[in-house]
């Protein structure tokens, strides 16, 4: 599970495995901000954690967020209160369309090349 996944994270790896000719992960992997778009596609805000975090209404009093641990947590409490969502929708999928997500999701180039 990841926050921003498809626009950072994995460009990111990829990258790194290319320059190092090290294979690609091929797990599946599954981006909060991607399936929050999916359920709310009249948001067109940047999906950020911090917009995550104020959209459900998230306690982080105390907490000093871009720590490797810390975020995991943070990321946890917004998957959770997403599968909610999904829960009272009633969907026990999720299709990440590139489409509906690149009018949030911008791959910086510097993670392109």
């Amino acid at each position: 599970m990841t926050q921003a996944g498809y626009e950072y994270d994995l460009p990111i790896l990829k990258r790194h495995c290319d320059e190092y000719g090290l294979p690609m992960l091929t797990n599946p992997v599954l981006d909060t901000k991607a399936m929050f778009t999916y359920i709310h596609p009249e948001i067109n805000e940047v999906v950020s954690t911090d917009f995550l975090i104020r959209y459900y209404d998230l306690n982080t009093d105390g907490i000093h967020r871009h720590n490797a641990l810390v975020d995991c947590g943070v990321i946890a409490g917004i998957f959770e209160s997403i599968l909610s969502e999904y829960e009272e929708l009633q969907l026990d999928h999720f299709i990440a369309d590139p489409k509906q997500m690149m009018k949030r999701f911008v791959i910086p180039e510097m993670y392109l090349t």
